[in-house]
């Protein structure tokens, strides 16, 4: 939570992140603004090799194990809600926040499923329904703006 936290007051403070967000947003202009794109993005994987390290750890923690294969289940989890929190798989909109109220509600949505006593199954269903309603959702007012352009 501390790492997170920090991440987050950092994202629009330092001009390392303020760089993600340009290239993540359009990477000719941003390369034709002066910033260095590919030294950008090897700073944008090292940055998540570090959180994935750190999730590694508390997985080790968790499950005193040290399985590669333990975290491949949570591929899904991580886009829902990244969709759920904002961000555009089209590059340039979202926020760390956003991400990160996502996955909370992702987690309660799975709690939820799971006291329901829900077999796994349904569950991954459900969380691809709540992919594509969300995905809508995001959808909805970029259409209202393309039809409203087409006028």
């Amino acid at each position: 939570l501390l790492a997170a936290l920090a991440f987050c007051l950092l994202l629009g403070r330092l001009r390392a992140f303020r760089h993600l967000y340009a290239v993540g947003g359009s990477e000719p202009a941003a390369r034709a603004s002066g910033i260095n794109v590919t030294a950008t993005k090897i700073f944008a994987f090292l940055v998540s090799g570090v959180f994935i390290a750190m999730a590694a750890l508390c997985m080790v923690g968790n499950t005193a194990t040290g399985d590669a294969r333990t975290g491949q289940g949570f591929t899904l989890n991580s886009v829902a809600a990244a969709v759920i929190g904002g961000v555009s798989f089209s590059g340039g909109k979202g926020n760390y926040g956003g991400a990160a109220m996502g996955g909370i509600i992702l987690g309660l949505l799975i709690n939820i499923i799971y006291f329901a006593n829900i077999t796994s199954f349904y569950q991954e269903f459900m969380k691809g329904v709540i992919i594509i309603v969300a995905l809508l959702f995001a959808a909805v007012p970029r259409l209202r703006r393309e039809i409203a352009g087409r006028r």
